[in-house]
């Protein structure tokens, strides 16, 4: 119960801090200066309190959970009270309005869980405050609630209390492209290069060397790892894997080194490989980073899934899923790979479908991302005739063999390797709908690009999106533990 009680006494510091208007008693102890976590993860009165009411609902959600005891309105109360922060700010109404809207949440959340099949109870407060909304019962609760909390926030704006007005709160504010040196980029140029320095950083901060990004892409003739066993099955319906013999697995894991420097994790020690369900470990709020070397989810060994990597690349390039709404580490737990089959059902406004039309700037480019359901990668290089055909007179005979890009992705690749990159024409071949979804798009692109077709592609099993260049999907930028063993390669990577 005292776990409990700290919990909440540090997570409502983050999630639900009300800064007082002038005109009302001790507004200096809420301002910017005083509480800057407060400034960065808004409040109950900001525009985006629905966000940050489900992130602390979240908290309360696992630890409830972990520890099989209910919070109570005193545990709340008195967590809010005895925290030098919270003087003068938090009312009786505040707290009372709050609590019993998270006593009906958790019901909530309970009866989710029995429609769903899905026991992971903080796994489904993460879709529903990312608004994944693939199911009927999603969409009404996401509904629910953002009107509910929306009550709460106008109840307190009426009584005096205000949004921060510092910058770092507003929500559009977002974060800045970095300059390619000695370039003048256009903002979609500016995407692409963030993109794929985010991707270079989680390759290399995942592996702690500087080495991998110097490795040519995996292809089908190099040999599988060894030393990882495979058993039925995660809830999911995923394969469980285990590190069997560690000498083996660090004699022929493509990525690990022989030594490592003191700034270093060793990861000779405990590879990451590949494991289904497996997250990056986070920290919660707006500054929150993200840890490779620190296991969450999925099974006992180190590894992050496919949807998890997605995510990762995304928020350390610095880009939202949907424009002007908070996308921070803990939101890694929602990642699913067919949520990027039809993102606009979502209103993640911050992913376009490449269609090959005049607002296709490029068939395919760096960071782009392919999925299905049950898979989804980023591309790593595309090269200038991605699709190979420039030199194709008949647009039904594109091949996947002629493809020119590699990709980068988290799979069970080689016995399971987990993250890689991998010629993308040699990995098509182990994955047959990811390659008949690629070779359809050539076929539109090819059509298209020989006007024999104005037809725009839409597909029910695959996809390949693209992020906006819309300042508005823009965010800082989230960012990694340990990343000082490789600051040196990393030159180019997002601030």
């Amino acid at each position: 119960m005292q776990k409990i009680k700290n919990t909440l006494k540090t997570t409502l510091v983050a999630a639900l801090t009300l800064v007082v208007s002038s005109n009302l008693v001790a507004c200096n102890k809420f301002n910017s200066e005083a509480n800057p976590v407060s400034s960065e993860m808004g409040s109950i009165v900001c525009p985006q309190s629905y966000e940050v009411t489900m992130d602390f609902f979240g908290q309360l959600v696992s630890e409830q959970e972990n520890k099989s005891v209910d919070v109570s309105e005193q545990d709340f109360s008195e967590a809010v009270n005895t925290d030098q922060t919270f003087q003068g700010a938090a009312n009786s109404y505040f707290k009372t309005e709050l609590y019993a809207l998270y006593k009906e949440f958790y019901q909530d959340v309970k009866y989710l869980s029995s429609v769903e099949k899905n026991s992971n109870l903080p796994e489904l407060v993460s879709f529903l405050k990312v608004e994944d909304t693939d199911s009927e019962t999603r969409k009404n609760l996401v509904a629910k609630y953002k009107t509910k909390v929306n009550e709460i926030s106008s109840n307190m704006k009426s009584m005096g209390y205000s949004c921060p007005t510092n910058g770092n709160n507003d929500v559009g504010s977002g974060g800045e492209p970095k300059p390619v040196p000695g370039s003048n980029p256009t903002a979609r140029e500016a995407v692409t290069s963030d993109l794929v320095a985010s991707m270079r950083k989680i390759f290399a901060v995942t592996y702690q060397s500087c080495q991998v990004l110097e490795k040519k892409p995996l292809e089908k003739a190099d040999k599988n790892v060894q030393g990882i066993t495979e058993e039925c099955c995660h809830e999911g319906g995923g394969l469980i894997r285990h590190i069997s013999k560690l000498s083996l697995v660090q004699r022929t894991h493509p990525y690990l080194q022989t030594t490592y420097g003191s700034q270093c994790v060793d990861v000779r020690k405990k590879p990451l490989i590949y494991d289904f369900g497996g997250r990056p470990a986070f920290t919660r709020g707006s500054s929150g980073k993200l840890n490779f070397f620190t296991n969450y989810g999925g099974s006992e060994v180190l590894g992050y899934d496919c949807s998890a990597m997605v995510y990762t690349v995304v928020m350390g390039a610095g880009f939202r899923l949907k424009e002007n709404k908070m996308f921070v580490a803990a939101d890694v737990v929602a990642a699913q790979s067919r949520q990027f089959l039809d993102p606009e059902s979502k209103g993640w406004s911050c992913l376009d479908s490449v269609d090959f039309s005049p607002e296709t700037e490029e068939p395919l480019l760096a960071g782009d991302i392919a999925s299905m359901d049950g898979h989804t990668f980023m591309i790593y290089r595309a090269g200038k005739d991605p699709y190979g055909i420039d030199n194709l007179a008949d647009c039904k005979k594109v091949d996947s063999q002629n493809f020119d890009f590699d990709l980068m992705q988290s799979s069970p690749s080689k016995d399971g390797v987990g993250i890689n990159v991998y010629v993308g024409k040699d990995y098509l071949l182990t994955n047959d709908t990811m390659e008949k979804g690629f070779v359809e798009y050539a076929k539109n692109y090819c059509e298209r690009k020989k006007n024999v077709s104005t037809k725009k592609i839409k597909l029910s099993y695959f996809s390949l999106v693209r992020l906006s260049a819309k300042s508005s999907c823009r965010m800082p930028a989230v960012a990694l533990e340990n990343e000082s063993c490789v600051q040196e390669c990393l030159k180019t990577s997002t601030n």
